[in-house]
């Protein structure tokens, strides 16, 4: 059942889209071809085909393909596709192809489900889209769910701290981070965060908010030395030593100002600072 694709795939390296869509015309009339394939191979000649006359002659071979119940979702977002113009053909009614999916049985589509989610935010129900794609995630561990969780998360904290609402911001991102430990906006965010509110007492502990952070900027720094990573290493290194200085915490105050001198060998306050606090 492969080779309507075959011949597609050979007509357009060939540049003849006329061959393309003659293939999927004879597939489709057959009343033996399979809907995912023939919409895989209508698919492939979008991509290489701009010409309204052949889109045209498409959407009408597909409207022939009788598909099972659980394809008819997807062969209804082809011919949308095929009658689309060329520059507008992402621009299909999704809600049409819920009410489609709906109805037939087997397996939701995750692509759906995003949808929902993307839905659920925009209704300002963040928890509700962050659940729907934690399911997505957790049963799949598709790496393109665990992105566009971690964006929802973020888009979710940044909205909290545009209302103030620091503490609940800084939650929602203890909780990304067990989907992504690694994610350095999220790191950064929560660590500023964290430095914000802290008190001099709790300085140290603040500060180990940074290390994870500072390890990702340093291992990036080491692969791309465009002083970008460095700058914002040097940045950390002169907040930390200024605040553990202000405390009266020497040891604490001699370690950023080391790190940052190593980083910056003409930071002469800093040499200055170290000697006299060194003594």
């Amino acid at each position: 059942m492969t080779s309507v694709i075959e011949g597609v795939c050979q007509a357009i390296d060939r540049d003849d889209p006329t061959a393309a869509v003659a293939e999927i015309e004879s597939c489709a009339s057959s009343g033996v071809c399979e809907a995912i394939v023939v919409c895989r191979a209508a698919l492939r000649v979008l991509v290489a085909c701009g010409d309204p006359i052949l889109c045209l002659r498409l959407s009408k071979a597909l409207t022939a393909v009788k598909p099972e119940p659980s394809k008819a979702y997807l062969l209804s977002l082809v011919i949308s596709l095929c009658n689309c113009k060329e520059n507008d053909r992402v621009d299909v009614d999704a809600s049409r192809f819920k009410e489609l999916v709906s109805t037939s049985p087997g397996r939701r589509p995750a692509i759906l489900a995003v949808w929902d989610a993307m839905k659920f935010f925009n209704q300002s129900k963040d928890r509700d889209a962050i659940d729907v794609l934690w399911g997505i995630y957790g049963s799949s561990g598709n790496l393109w769910a665990r992105a566009l969780l971690m964006k929802t998360y973020l888009r979710t904290a940044y909205n909290h701290i545009a209302k103030e609402h620091y503490e609940q911001a800084a939650e929602v991102l203890k909780e990304s981070l067990k989907v992504d430990s690694y994610n350095v906006p999220a790191l950064h965010t929560l660590a500023i965060l964290e430095t914000q509110k802290t008190s001099l007492s709790s300085l140290e502990e603040i500060e180990k908010s940074w290390r994870r952070l500072v390890e990702i900027w340093t291992a990036l720094d080491r692969v791309y030395p465009e002083q970008v990573y460095r700058d914002k290493l040097i940045a950390k290194c002169e907040y930390f030593a200024a605040r553990f200085l202000k405390a009266g915490n020497w040891e604490k105050a001699a370690k950023e100002l080391a790190s940052l001198i190593y980083m910056d060998s003409g930071a002469a306050l800093a040499k200055e600072v170290l000697a006299a606090i060194s003594k």
